[in-house]
């Protein structure tokens, strides 16, 4: 969870815990959280910072996170994702299967821009248009909301200037297309490694 200490997770967790409940929402450090008592977290933020470890990487992540929150917190990982060093990414994936932590990563979603470098983009995009066109009474949802899902078919316009920090410019930069390459063979030997925890438990 943003800005808690571990201490004071740890104390939150052992407490729900005791009366029967599971703890998740939003991490900074995966890394941090998992290790505390946390049971699940969403977005890949989280998981993406916990794997950066270069010197100069983590200066640029301590510089946004100074001086440019919205471009550091939990969804905007598109931002830095392609400074994921991979070969943490064992350590970081037996931590989590052994304290059975569960990542929600929220990658397949088009509104934050990086939704054309799914497979499936195109598919899904024309489904959340047609969703925005087609269903009554959505009145009460906000209007830059809805202008987003009847653009789900542009994310790089959408994209463009929101990125003040780094490389990026738009959703087809390469970097952009690292970091989502990197997040994919995350979450692919996460789903490996959490198959072959359950069949040893069999």
């Amino acid at each position: 969870m943003e800005g808690f200490t571990p201490e004071l997770l740890r104390a939150v967790t052992d407490e729900a815990h005791k009366n029967g409940l599971v703890v998740g929402g939003r991490s900074e450090f995966v890394s941090m959280t998992a290790a505390n008592g946390q049971d699940f977290s969403w977005h890949m933020a989280s998981v993406v910072r916990s794997t950066i470890t270069d010197p100069e990487n983590v200066a640029k992540l301590k510089e946004m996170r100074a001086k440019h929150w919205e471009q550091y917190w939990p969804i905007t990982d598109g931002n830095y994702a392609y400074m994921m060093e991979p070969d943490k990414f064992d350590t970081l994936i037996k931590q989590l299967v052994a304290d059975h932590f569960f990542v929600a990563p929220t990658i397949s979603h088009a509104i934050w821009g990086w939704g054309v470098q799914i497979p499936h983009a195109k598919e899904w995009n024309q489904e959340i248009i047609d969703f925005a066109k087609n269903t009554p009474g959505i009145e009460y949802v906000p209007e830059s909301i809805r202008h987003q899902w009847l653009t789900a078919d542009k994310p790089t316009d959408r994209v463009k200037g929101r990125y003040v920090v780094g490389d990026q410019v738009d959703a087809t930069h390469p970097h952009d297309m690292e970091g989502y390459a990197k997040r994919d063979e995350f979450l692919t030997q996460i789903r490996k490694s959490r198959r072959q925890a359950r069949r040893r438990r069999r």
